[in-house]
């Protein structure tokens, strides 16, 4: 993740997660995280009137993390985020994941998910994992460091997925309308990745955040998709704008 600009906190107040979009996609590390989140105010080269408040809240986002009960169990679980449990759900309810299939991550990065499919699909199944952030290796993973939309990913399952994974969030600039119209776009490219990589039965599941943009994906989904539902899994943190859509069975066209 990188700053793209000067980060506006007037939306976040003290005692709130900065970036409650990425909360579950953080690795669950000790120390090295905190000196990153204390260390934002520089990465983002804040004024100095907002340091503290940004401190503050930090401070408040990070020990609401270290004691949240997800983060807990990933971690004695060896989980690489909390994120997995929210893919654990999924797989429970709807049946997501099955020996033997193929499946793309895309965003993957820490590898919470991955690391949950590669469970799910042995032995004879396959999980491609994508992002432009480096992945530390994960047993039964192939993982390509780059953007989704220039990688060979078909060729690395060796055929078509059973199905493809969304997590991804674009970089942060901090200013909502700019973020989710951001959101939008790799959504949609994920989407059209799905109409290409993706089998006619096969299942698709993004996140997105309720605002500009979220009417648009839906719209493109059921056009693309012959069924699709909205999910909030009992991961995701209650003042999180986060949902998930859940896809199935490509439309022909």
């Amino acid at each position: 993740m990188r700053g793209d600009g000067a980060l506006d906190l007037g939306d976040y107040r003290v005692g709130q997660p900065l970036f409650p979009q990425l909360q579950d996609r953080v690795e669950v590390v000790g120390a090295g995280f905190q000196a990153f989140l204390l260390g934002t105010a520089q990465i983002f080269h804040l004024p100095s009137i907002r340091s503290s408040a940004m401190a503050k809240s930090n401070k408040a986002w990070l020990r609401r993390h270290v004691t949240d009960t997800y983060v807990r169990q990933a971690k004695e679980a060896g989980y690489r985020s909390r994120a997995a449990y929210k893919l654990l759900e999924f797989i429970a309810k709807d049946k997501l994941l099955k020996p033997g299939m193929r499946v793309l991550d895309l965003g993957a990065a820490p590898g919470g998910w991955s690391q949950v499919a590669a469970e799910k699909v042995k032995p004879n199944g396959k999980v491609v994992a994508v992002d432009l952030l480096e992945i530390k290796p994960i047993h039964g993973v192939t993982i390509f460091k780059g953007d989704f939309r220039e990688a060979d990913l078909e060729a690395a399952l060796g055929g078509r997925a059973d199905v493809v994974l969304s997590d991804m969030m674009p970089n942060i600039t901090g200013v909502p309308l700019v973020d989710q119209a951001r959101a939008a776009e790799i959504s949609l490219a994920a989407i059209e990745l799905c109409q290409k990589s993706l089998k006619p039965d096969g299942t698709f599941l993004v996140k997105v955040f309720h605002g500009e943009g979220f009417d648009v994906v839906l719209k493109a989904l059921k056009e693309a998709f012959q069924t699709v539902s909205v999910r909030k899994p009992a991961a995701s943190r209650g003042e999180s704008r986060e949902n998930y859509l859940l896809a199935k069975g490509l439309k022909s066209h």
